[in-house]
């Protein structure tokens, strides 16, 4: 009985050297062909039968790997292919298994599963906030609020709106660009700082070291600003108590 199994990979991934080289052994102990198949930002691709080879790849800024595959087989009916990319409106990883075993199939899956999960990062909640969402959430609430208190009559009811509906509309196209243009350079922090897939190889440790100094400068900043707001509110609430 033949079965086919597709999954994909949704959280984040820090795919480091180790998680690599467990992923590869395992594929190796259960397939006689291995082939790996890197994609680089400048459009280059590095194919290899040698793990060893794309480990020891540069991996420089201009020809960063963003995309991994690693394609597995015995013959055409035992087979599995694993794909991880660094995509916006993606999943992080994808695989689909092919083996005349369910049994095979369902381990070799559960497997692998497992290997994706050890890739996971800490601060994988991070990456699943849209900042978009949440400002123009924020934006909405008070609207919100109002609207119930008035339909409860907690309220009075508001005066009949002077804008037209195309003026309406015309208003909340811009206000929906403002916030656009306003959470952009957060969203690129937060891409930066938090990225969705990170291959941690070659020259690309070192900017992930970068990344989490900067981690590190922005976090003490914020407590720093926290501390100094307390300090501040208690002693002008002392020298008003005067």
């Amino acid at each position: 009985m033949k079965t086919t199994i597709t999954k994909n990979i949704k959280h984040s991934l820090l795919v480091e050297e180790d998680s690599l080289i467990a992923l590869d052994k395992f594929l190796r102990s259960k397939y006689s062909e291995i082939k790996i198949i890197a994609k680089c930002d400048d459009g280059s691709s590095l194919e290899t039968n040698d793990l060893g080879e794309i480990l020891s790849f540069e991996n420089s800024n201009f020809r960063k790997v963003y995309q991994l595959t690693i394609d597995a087989e015995n013959d055409y009916r035992d087979s599995i292919s694993i794909t991880m990319r660094s995509a916006k409106f993606f999943g992080t990883a994808e695989f689909d298994l092919t083996s005349e075993s369910d049994e095979r199939a369902v381990f070799v899956t559960e497997e692998v599963i497992k290997r994706f999960k050890d890739m996971k990062p800490a601060y994988d909640w991070i990456t699943r906030i849209d900042i978009l969402l949440v400002v123009a959430i924020v934006f909405a609430i008070p609207g919100l609020l109002l609207s119930t208190l008035r339909a409860l009559d907690v309220l009075p009811p508001s005066s009949p709106s002077k804008l037209s509906g195309m003026e309406g509309f015309n208003v909340s196209l811009v206000l929906a660009g403002v916030i656009f243009v306003v959470t952009y350079p957060i969203r690129k922090g937060i891409d930066y700082l938090f990225p969705k897939v990170f291959f941690l190889l070659g020259k690309q440790k070192k900017n992930f070291e970068t990344i989490l100094k900067w981690r590190n400068i922005i976090f003490v900043g914020i407590i720093l600003a926290i501390i100094t707001g307390v300090i501040g509110n208690a002693l002008s609430q002392q020298l008003l108590g005067r």
